[in-house]
């Protein structure tokens, strides 16, 4: 038998439908080839750009809360998205963690040769260091696409972007490990410095909420910070007092910082006494990561302190309150009627300036001259009188208060009977205290 050879038309037709899917599966695969080494990486750099925007304003909403916390005594919280899932369509990289830090500084805050000579006079000597710890808050990201990115930090209010023109953050990083010596810092500015604003000077200070713990969080999902206000003042103001220099030497104050003394002569420059402000000098501090303010000479101040604590959601620790450290009384002396009464005002403080509540305080009234006790104090039934000395009678003292939540006491002081006038100090001390 012969067999009939099928016609070369139908043979093409039977290999054009291979041929045909065959170009549109190397089509797809060429497109998906393109999509993936082009677009895959723009999406890439632009969710990281959109990621790093977004920390940004999560990290200066945790500055806002530091200084709310500070300024109205009352918790604070914000929500941060520390890392990045890309959510692109096609093979990605890894997804970014992000890490959110508290450091504490090396330094403490210290303030020299500050005077108060009014109600606070027993602390702001003009004589005393005073110092308090402190900590930067931190943000570091190590994007795999975007090099528009830095380092976020907070130092004492004062939120800016460290980073260094023409390399991306992983080589930075590297730099930042690899040397002992710390890379040049470049920084953006990312908000206003609060502490100085004329004859106001403002410290915010900012401690881990866990002592003797690190406060880190890394991850890629979101975290909440809270800001716990350690020496807050009912009312929602900042206790203040006035300081003035010693009189020998000017007021100094040195702030532990991350940047070099030009771009804090940078920051401030509105507040240069050059420029019209009250910053004299802006100084290096030889051996420290610190630098030093020295204000104008013969100027009264406004010298306002806060003490925040900050912790992760998962973290949050008990509220920890300072320990009192001085009476502040307007005078120590008053001028009283013999047999008349007066009311006496005093505030215990701790070292922020703010009011401590619960505190047990004594007052007493003596003489100027022979320092022996006069007077009555009203006080609770339970209190045993330390003077008895009989010149003046049986005069009851101390008289006793428990400080309230601004750390006020009150007390009722009855003036005896005196043969001659007599000038009176009241003296006023924390129970348990020298």
């Amino acid at each position: 038998m012969i067999k009939k050879e099928k016609p070369v038309n139908d043979q093409v037709k039977a290999v054009a439908p291979v041929v045909g899917f065959l170009l549109v599966v190397a089509i797809i695969f060429l497109a998906a080839a393109q999509y993936q080494a082009n677009v895959v990486p723009q999406q890439e750099r632009e969710s990281e750009a959109d990621h790093f925007q977004q920390v940004t304003e999560d990290m200066n909403n945790v500055r806002t809360s530091m200084i709310r916390s500070a300024s109205n005594g009352q918790r604070q919280s914000q929500d941060f998205a520390t890392g990045l899932n890309y959510g692109v369509l096609g093979l990605t990289q890894p997804p970014v963690p992000g890490v959110f830090l508290h450091l504490d500084a090396e330094q403490p805050i210290s303030v020299y040769n500050a005077t108060n000579n009014e109600a606070a006079e027993s602390f702001w000597d003009g004589e005393r260091v005073r110092e308090y710890d402190t900590g930067f808050i931190g943000y570091r990201v190590e994007y795999n696409r975007f090099s528009g990115a830095g380092e976020l930090y907070i130092e004492h209010g004062f939120m800016y972007k460290d980073t260094v023109p023409g390399i991306t953050p992983r080589e930075y990083q590297e730099q930042r490990l690899a040397n002992s010596d710390r890379p040049p810092i470049r920084i953006i500015e990312e908000s206003d410095q609060p502490i100085f604003d004329g004859r106001t000077i403002t410290l915010y200070t900012v401690q881990d909420g866990l002592p003797n713990s690190d406060l880190t969080s890394t991850g890629i999902s979101q975290t909440t910070i809270e800001m716990t206000p350690a020496s807050p003042r009912a009312g929602g103001v900042l206790n203040s007092v006035t300081v003035t220099d010693n009189g020998d030497d000017p007021i100094r104050i040195v702030l532990p910082t991350r940047l070099p003394v030009s771009e804090w002569r940078s920051t401030v420059s509105d507040e240069l006494a050059s420029n019209g402000g009250y910053i004299d000098e802006v100084n290096d501090v030889s051996g420290e990561d610190a630098v030093e303010f020295v204000m104008e000479r013969d100027e009264i101040y406004n010298l306002r302190l806060a003490r925040v604590d900050i912790q992760t959601v998962n973290q949050r620790a008990p509220r920890v309150n300072p320990d009192p450290q001085y009476v502040a009384v307007e005078s120590p002396v008053a001028n009283v009627r013999e047999e008349s009464t007066v009311l006496l005002e005093a505030e215990v403080r701790d070292k922020y300036n703010n009011g401590v509540i619960g505190q047990r305080v004594e007052a007493e009234a003596r003489t100027d001259d022979t320092r022996e006790c006069i007077g009555d104090f009203q006080q609770p039934a339970d209190t045993d009188p330390l003077c008895s000395d009989g010149q003046y009678g049986d005069d009851n003292q101390p008289g006793v208060d428990i400080s309230n939540r601004n750390g006020l006491v009150t007390y009722r002081y009855q003036a005896p009977e005196v043969p001659s006038d007599q000038s009176i100090s009241f003296i006023y001390r924390i129970a348990n205290n020298p």
